[in-house]
């Protein structure tokens, strides 16, 4: 990835918080502080079997860009890449 992309790392919500639009807002504010930092897309990487997630990203404009990479953390999962120009 080239300069113009920033990174959201990770976002974690406990379950009793979640669909409660507190997702969305920390997303949104993530964004936006990457568009103040003049960065031109974002990427963010999620596990491929968290369907709920992706579809997550996927409601705020995030695509799949198709990079792909295994991590291990006790057992080898798949991280899929997803993206958005802003």
């Amino acid at each position: 990835m080239d300069e113009s992309y920033g990174e959201i790392v990770a976002i974690y919500l406990l379950p009793r918080f979640v669909g409660k639009g507190l997702g969305f807002y920390l997303m949104n504010w993530g964004i936006n502080v990457l568009r103040e930092r003049s960065y031109k897309k974002i990427s963010l990487w999620v596990l491929e079997e968290n369907v709920k997630t992706r579809s997550f990203y996927e409601k705020l404009g995030f695509m799949q860009d198709g990079a792909e990479k295994e991590i291990l953390i006790g057992k080898t999962l798949n991280e899929i890449r997803y993206v958005i120009d802003i």
